[in-house]
């Protein structure tokens, strides 16, 4: 009897052993697997803070088109809420992510939630807060950064197209003073420049040139006030302005412009303002 209960009793150990290797194998390639996995996400979002950032924003833009009661108290708290944001991933990434690198974000923010008011409250309105929010992470993660000018300089136009169809709409549903709409498109202008050319300059040596920039398409958006042209029209042309007045001033800041050079940008804006106008829905 005792050799039997001896002999059971070993070949239980040799089985708990058995299963303790068979645990040890799964629970090691569950953490390789595992592993792998977050190394994946990792790669599909390098920036938690970015991605959790615009994750916030898409959300407060679905809140902001649900509480329509409350629709301008929310679109402030947003709008705080994430500039609050950009100021702590500054904070976070000191010496990556300037001051300078600051109002691309926040400007985006405002102008894609100011634009998400001129469209349709239909399943487009979705469509556009999910790209919104993806917007806003590519800014956050590219295009804010010092090291990617072009990226900057591409988005920024983007951003300025949507700030200034915003704030030309906020004078066509609502009766925008006309003093109040020609100073909000001076500073949007003067700081979307601004940062832009920070990158190739220092502020002091582009501040003249940026604010006469400002100067003359804050003209030429109070021209536009007296035709029959509707705002995202205004805004088309404006933004092609600013297209080529900053280029052209960018390469002033890097070299001597050529006739080449005003010929060839000055055709790029004559060939989109046709395509605007071609377009164009008169009142």
């Amino acid at each position: 009897m005792c050799q039997y209960a001896l002999s059971g009793w070993v070949s239980c150990g040799k089985f708990r052993i058995c299963i303790m290797k068979v645990v040890k194998q799964v629970t090691a390639a569950a953490l390789r697997y595992l592993i792998k996995a977050l190394l994946f996400i990792k790669r599909l979002f390098p920036a938690s803070h970015y991605a959790l950032l615009a994750l916030l924003f898409i959300v407060g833009l679905e809140l902001i088109f649900a509480l329509q009661r409350w629709v301008l108290v929310v679109a402030q708290i947003v709008i705080v809420v994430v500039s609050i944001g950009v100021v702590l991933v500054r904070i976070e990434e000191s010496g990556k992510f300037t001051l300078s690198n600051m109002l691309l974000p926040i400007l985006a923010a405002i102008g894609l939630c100011g634009f998400g008011f001129l469209l349709p409250t239909s399943y487009i309105l979705h469509l556009y807060i999910i790209a919104a929010g993806a917007v806003l992470f590519f800014i956050l993660k590219h295009g804010a950064r010092q090291a990617y000018p072009i990226w900057n300089w591409m988005i920024s136009l983007l951003v300025y197209f949507l700030n200034i169809a915003f704030i030309l709409g906020l004078r066509f549903h609502l009766y925008l003073p006309i003093i109040f709409l020609l100073f909000l498109v001076f500073m949007v202008t003067a700081l979307l420049a601004w940062q832009a050319l920070r990158r190739l300059a220092s502020g002091s040596v582009i501040m003249l040139p940026v604010a006469v920039m400002a100067f003359v398409l804050t003209q030429l958006v109070w021209v536009m006030q007296f035709l029959p042209v509707h705002y995202l029209i205004q805004a088309g042309l404006t933004t092609s302005g600013y297209y080529v007045m900053f280029n052209l001033l960018g390469l002033s800041v890097k070299r001597k412009i050529t006739k080449g050079d005003y010929l060839e940008y000055g055709l790029v804006g004559l060939t989109a303002i046709i395509i605007i106008l071609l377009s164009a829905q008169w009142i």
